[in-house]
């Protein structure tokens, strides 16, 4: 969902003063007493070549190395 409206005063990412758009998400986990029975899915990881690629081009990417 995003919304357009006010703003606060001192939110400087919108090109408009005291006016933009705000987007929010529902990321909880839902049980299925609310309607929801199916399972939750196992979380992904990345594939470890992928991140020794990533890695490896850290400094490339202008991104402090971690």
């Amino acid at each position: 969902m995003i919304a357009r409206g006010p703003l606060d005063v001192l939110d400087h990412s919108s090109p408009f003063a005291r006016y933009g758009a705000k987007m929010g998400v529902d990321a909880t986990r839902t049980w299925p007493d609310e309607g929801h029975p199916r399972e939750w899915p196992d979380e992904l990881a990345m594939d470890p070549a992928v991140v020794r690629q990533v890695d490896a081009r850290w400094r490339e990417f202008g991104l402090p190395f971690s």
